[in-house]
């Protein structure tokens, strides 16, 4: 069910929107303010009565436990501002509700006023989310900001009654309800429009429109009408595209890691090899395909900074991170004598091989490197694919390499198990660098006889690092106990290669990397690799790619159950200890079908991103609801039982669309990013570049749940 919101326009102060989102829900946005809104708990900096309150621009939001008050200064008068108070009281609810701060983020609030320490709050931790737990029966708000915005939803329950709701606004000049349906707010300086409340059920697939509307009681407080409600039935969140922009130059570009801080900006890596888009760079373009580091405005509609990053030849972004400094830390491969490199970082000695990873941090302007390093051996080629980072700015990369002498330290695998590189050889690796980029803490290999890739690498609050990938060793190591010990793809016995096919792992390092706390194949007796993978705050692995296999590990319950096509996508979550599955599924179409990454949100659903042939892929809630091309790109986000889909949809032109990278920010935004060579890829109005530049484009999306 979902109900759709209030818009308050105002000259003088910022913008006020109050729509409903899932459950049913409520959203009041703050638009036009850019900073970002995180909460703080009182602890003596406001009034006692305040639990917790927030910023935004010249929005302060009080919580207390009866109401939320919205103060916004219009700023007319730097020595006597006007402000405008907004109450908004929960009539008839619990008035002791449990208050409690969710999604921690990294910043950290400090009041020093006046000349009395005693007097001052320090080091006061910051929240992304407000929930009032127990408002009504089986109701609970929760407040959470979104690119300056302010919003909050109404979550009920199966069972509960929406009429219980009751809500009423203090501070206006008067309310009514107009020919439309909307509640309409007379303010000082402006009004308040909140449309009419509109709600669905899914039933057999397919949206179930409810009548709902707003009743003004006598004693001017605001009720909610639903008609023909099923109580058992889930209710579903909408996905919106908030904003989707080509990024290109004048030749082939790819976007292929994609990352968000706590502010709502993305920031991207790819490849490009000329007329890229530069803003504030580091560096101008070279001769060769280069890789590029781009950093959003959170609207989209802009770049903060886009530089090229690269030397006289060849060298590719594949992985990007991001710390809370606005600091970018990107992974690829360069085969150029001269990429940059900076003093004191860590050496392996000169280049010397077709190809070395990177491992290269920017400073928050994007026109400074603070490091800059290559990562690899001697001959033949490495590459850095995944890149993590944990809270105390430390780097964990994973790829592959094909090199003698790769730099190994405090290993679990200190010395290569693979056949020549000549005989399509080669190792998984894990590596762990220090803050300062100066040294690495621990590099091991990790792999059988055959090849194996890492892919995807995910590090939790301990330090336990998450890497899974493709294997074709049967002797890839794997522990006691490990969900599945045996490689399962076909053989050939005295073939070059001894297999032709190959299994997914993962693996669970220990805090120090020296041993394996779990490691598992994943995969059936065809061809099956992992791409992506992410982990929740109980360290539960979550791991998607692409299985031809049919016999591939999947889970009762699970939304797919049988593989539909030459390949499909596949979503698998581990328990914590690796012993079992929790949930495993298919997910595609008739066609071929494979993703390439995951992300999971703090309700433990997965998000996954990735490419389909297919004409059936499964959609629901869909911002677009067919395939528009041979291929496209799609975006599933699917329950925390993996039994269902929330949405899932379609997102492409009339050309080949993939789906290369999702991240999330703390409201559980999805940012995806990808490349397109459609002239008509969907884009939005006031995106950066609604135009396809070059043969292919890199593209970047925002996905608002």
């Amino acid at each position: 069910m979902k109900f759709m919101g209030l818009l308050l326009a105002s000259v003088c102060f910022s913008l006020l929107e109050l729509a409903t989102a899932a459950g049913p829900s409520h959203r009041l946005n703050v638009t036009g303010i850019k900073p970002p809104i995180a909460f703080e708990q009182n602890q003596g900096q406001v009034d006692s009565q305040v639990r917790f309150l927030g910023h935004a621009g010249r929005t302060t939001v009080f919580f207390s436990p009866a109401e939320t008050v919205i103060a916004t200064s219009s700023g007319a008068s730097q020595a006597k501002p006007a402000v405008s108070v907004l109450r908004m009281r929960w009539v008839g609810s619990n008035q002791n509700p449990e208050m409690l701060a969710e999604s921690p983020l990294p910043g950290r609030v400090n009041y020093l006023i006046g000349s009395d320490p005693s007097r001052w709050h320090t080091d006061l931790p910051t929240y992304g989310r407000v929930r009032y737990r127990g408002l009504y029966p089986g109701i609970d708000a929760v407040f959470y900001g979104s690119n300056g915005e302010l919003e909050y939803d109404l979550v009920l329950a199966p069972g509960a009654d929406p009429s219980a709701i009751s809500f009423a606004f203090e501070g206006q000049k008067s309310l009514v309800r107009d020919r439309k349906g909307d509640l309409v707010l007379k303010l000082g300086e402006g009004e308040m429009r909140q449309h009419p409340p509109k709600a669905y059920q899914v039933i057999a697939g397919r949206r179930h429109l409810l009548a709902a509307n707003y009743v003004i009681r006598r004693n001017n407080t605001i009720g909610i009408s639903v008609a023909g409600v099923d109580p058992a039935r889930e209710l579903i969140i909408d996905p919106r595209l908030s904003y989707s922009t080509y990024l290109g130059g004048t030749a082939d570009d790819s976007v292929n890691a994609v990352a968000v801080d706590q502010f709502g900006r993305a920031y991207v890596t790819g490849s490009t090899l000329t007329g890229f888009p530069t803003k504030n760079p580091f560096q101008g373009n070279q001769a060769q395909t280069d890789a590029f580091v781009t950093k959003f405005f959170a609207t989209g509609g802009g770049l903060i900074y886009s530089t090229y990053l690269g030397g006289n030849l060849f060298d590719f972004g594949n992985a990007i991170a991001v710390d809370r400094f606005g600091n970018a830390y990107v992974g690829g491969n360069t085969n150029s004598s001269d990429f940059p490199v900076t003093p004191g970082a860590f050496s392996n000695g000169p280049p010397t091989g077709d190809d070395d990873g990177f491992i290269t941090k920017l400073s928050p302007s994007g026109s400074s490197l603070v490091y800059s390093l290559r990562l690899g051996g001697h001959g033949d080629s490495d590459t850095v694919l995944g890149l993590a980072l944990d809270s105390q700015h430390r780097v964990y990369a994973t790829g592959f390499t094909c090199s003698a002498g790769f730099p190994v330290k405090n290993a679990f695998q200190p010395v290569s198990h693979a056949q020549n590189c000549a005989d399509a050889g080669g190792d998984a690796f894990v590596t762990r660098l220090n803050a300062s980029g100066s040294a690495l803490e621990y590099s091991t290999f990790l792999n059988g006889t055959f090849e194996s890739i890492g892919k995807g690498i995910a590090v939790d609050s301990t330090f336990h690092a998450y890497v899974t990938g493709s294997t074709e060793s049967s002797d890839f190591p794997t522990t006691p106990g490990a969900f599945q010990r045996t490689f399962r793809a076909a053989t050939v016995p005295g073939f070059p290669h001894d297999t032709i096919g190959n299994n997914a792992f993962v693996t669970k390092f220990s805090a120090d990397g020296r041993t394996l706390v779990y490691s598992t194949f994943l995969g059936g007796t065809v061809s099956d690799q992992a791409n992506g993978i992410a982990v929740d705050g109980s360290g539960r692995a979550y791991v998607t790619g692409g299985a031809s296999s049919k016999n591939f590990p999947i889970t009762s319950g699970a939304f797919q159950k049988t593989l539909r096509g030459a390949s499909d996508a596949f979503v698998t979550k581990l328990q914590a200890d690796g012993h079992a599955l929790i949930y495993s599924t298919f997910l595609g179409g008739s066609k071929g079908d494979g993703a390439s990454s995951i992300a999971v949100d703090s309700l433990g659903r997965a998000h996954v991103t990735g490419s389909t042939l297919s004409t059936d892929f499964p959609a629901l809630n869909a911002i677009q609801a067919h395939s528009a091309g041979g291929q496209d790109a799609f975006i599933t986000k699917l329950s925390a039982n993996g039994g269902t889909l929330i949405y899932s949809t379609y997102l492409g032109g009339s050309g080949t669309d993939a789906g290369n990278c999702i991240r999330l920010d703390a409201n559980d935004n999805a940012y995806v990013g990808g490349s397109t060579t459609s002239a008509n890829f969907r884009t939005t109005s006031g995106a950066f570049s609604r135009t396809r530049k070059g043969a292919s484009d890199g593209w970047v999306a925002k996905i608002a749940p």
